[in-house]
Parts: structure tokens; C-alpha cells; sequence
């Protein structure tokens, strides 16, 4: 296997507080801004990523993508872009999409009523919540395995975020915990001591196939909601179809992974159009509670506002139901 998107270096915390005002300094002499706002802190320079909030009046608009302004150091510090909201839906995202460590940098909160749930309904939320991420990482780390290539800071970033998921989920002591803690021990020591490619490419195999047969754990007694509404085309080469279990189907021609350190995101680019996947995935079309027939109807409603409002900003949900909705 390849290793590829290794952490950066050259990063200190300063150069994230400085594109923080960078931002801002763009955007404030804008009267559509309502307020913009940060989510949780920098762990590790040059593998933490910047998560951008911006949160905009009612019925603005705004074209801009702020990110193609930036320098070519300062681009890659925002792994999932910068994202956009509305002022009528702070309320009903911060409850669906379950943030609630926001700190706003700029501007000031919307003025509305919170989405009050009662504790089954947050559970369920939770729940959901973690399973629709439990399975994403799923795909994305198949598509990493077929392909033979690791996309290191991204695979770094998102393992050590597995712990939210198993809390939702009430699980400790999980099969996958030595996992995550090798993983977060990696991101806090990276500048001082890293891992060989060896190491990284075995802790990876071993992840996988521990991880795989997690999740046919979880998926025995759960099961994601998916209302009839919803595509199944999680990308252009990936099909979701329902199973009682995790599992998938891969056909095409690998590209050799010999050409990944030359040619990075453009060989992943022609992987993609070579390969067709299906996955296979435990889910059922009768919501547990209504709430979750009320969280889809939501992302869906979100979704078609911002690519009207703001097409080139992204979207803050999961990521499951950013590509199904």
C-alpha cells in the first residue's frame, strides 16, 4: 500500500488564528453576515483541519467560495471547506445535526427558539447519528483498502473522532478502542516522534479488519433510516442497496499504487472513474420516531436553500445524508 496526504508541517496554532481574521476581515463589511462561528479547537498543527461556520440573514445570497482566495499554504488547513447556514435554520440544525461547542468569532447568534426534544428523541438522534458516521468511515476506508492507498491525515482525523460516535452510542470498551488510542497517540506526538510506513500500513490493515467486523456487530441489532425519498447514489461510482449486513461489491481496474505519490489526487480521481462500488447497507424505510422522518425533511430542505443561496459553500450535516438528501 501508499501512503499518501500525510499531516503538514510548517503550521503553528498562530497560522490558524490568523486565517480565523483572515475570514473575517473579508467578510465583514458584508451586511448579509449574521455571524460565523468555529467549531472545537486546533489538537495538532498541520493535522487539525479548520471547521469555518457562516451564517448568513434571511434570504441572503452569497456566490463567493472564499477558500479560492487563499494562499496555497492556507488552502489545505480547510479540509471540508467552509460551510454555510441560514439564520432560520441555526435552531433546527444545531438540534439535528447534534454541535453544540461552537464559538462564534464574528457577528452575533441568531434570536430564536431552540428545538426542544425529549430524551428518547435525542437518543434516537444520537443514535442515528453515529451509525450513518460509523458507516461513511466504512466507505471511506474500503475505498482506501481496494485502492491500496491511505489517505493518512484524513484517516488520522476521522478515527480519532470515532470516540463521539461510540458515546452516542453508549459502547465502551469497544473491539476498536487500541485502535483509536494509537491513532490519537500518533496525532499528539506527530512532530516528535512519527510512526514508520510500516507501522501505519499494518495498524491500518489490522484497523480495517477489526473495524469491519465492528460494525456487522452493530448492524445486527441496528439499522439506518432511510426514508423512500432519499437516493441511493452515494457518489457517481457508489450504490447503496439494502442488506442485513455490511459487505460490498467493487468492479473495474485498480489503478497501480505505484503512481499515488506522483500523481496524488488526480490518480484517486482516475480510480474513481474506473471502479463501480456497492455497498451494501443495513438500513429500513420506517423510522424508529417521527423525529427522524422530521431530521430528513430537514436536511432535505436545507440542502436545496444553500445550493440556491450559497452553491459554493458546504453544508453542515452528516456526511451520510450530504450526499443521500
Amino acid at each position: 500500500m501508499q501512503i499518501i496526504n500525510y499531516p503538514l508541517t510548517g503550521y503553528q496554532k498562530e497560522d490558524y488564528y490568523h486565517l480565523y481574521d483572515k475570514v473575517i476581515e473579508s467578510l465583514k463589511n458584508n451586511s448579509d453576515i449574521k455571524c460565523i462561528c468555529t467549531f472545537g479547537g486546533v489538537n495538532q498543527p498541520g493535522i487539525s483541519d479548520i471547521d469555518l461556520l457562516i451564517t448568513f440573514k434571511k434570504d441572503s445570497r452569497f456566490n463567493g467560495d472564499i477558500i479560492s482566495d487563499l494562499s496555497a499554504k492556507e488552502k489545505p488547513l480547510f479540509t471540508h471547506g467552509i460551510m454555510a447556514l441560514s439564520e432560520q435554520h441555526w435552531f433546527q440544525n444545531k438540534a439535528y445535526a447534534l454541535w453544540d461547542n461552537q464559538k462564534i468569532i464574528f457577528g452575533t447568534e441568531p434570536i430564536g427558539n431552540i428545538i426542544k426534544m425529549n430524551d428518547d428523541e435525542l437518543r434516537i438522534i444520537k443514535k442515528e447519528t453515529a451509525l450513518e458516521f460509523f458507516y461513511t468511515n466504512y466507505i471511506d476506508l474500503t475505498l482506501q483498502k481496494e485502492y491500496g492507498i491511505i489517505k493518512l491525515r484524513d484517516t488520522l482525523q476521522h478515527t480519532k473522532g470515532l470516540v463521539y460516535d461510540l458515546d452516542y452510542l453508549n459502547i465502551s470498551n469497544s473491539p476498536i478502542d487500541n485502535y483509536i488510542s494509537k491513532a490519537k497517540g500518533w496525532i499528539d506526538n506527530w512532530h516528535i516522534s512519527q510512526p514508520t510506513n510500516s507501522e501505519i500500513i499494518i495498524w491500518f490493515i489490522k484497523f480495517y479488519d477489526a473495524y469491519s467486523l465492528f460494525l456487522i456487530e452493530i448492524f445486527k441489532h441496528n439499522r439506518i433510516f432511510l426514508s423512500d425519498k432519499l437516493t441511493r447514489l452515494f457518489a457517481k461510482n457508489i450504490l447503496l442497496t439494502n442488506s442485513d449486513t455490511i459487505s460490498y461489491k467493487r468492479k473495474g481496474i485498480k489503478t497501480p499504487s505505484i503512481l499515488y505519490p506522483i500523481l496524488q489526487k488526480r490518480t484517486l480521481k482516475i480510480s474513481n472513474k474506473l471502479n463501480k462500488f456497492e455497498f451494501f447497507i443495513p438500513s429500513t424505510n420506517r423510522p424508529e420516531n417521527f423525529i427522524l422522518e422530521k431530521r430528513i425533511a430537514f436536511f432535505s430542505e436545507m440542502k436545496k436553500y444553500n445550493q440556491q443561496h450559497f452553491p459554493k459553500l458546504g453544508l453542515l450535516t452528516t456526511s451520510l445524508m450530504s450526499k443521500l438528501v
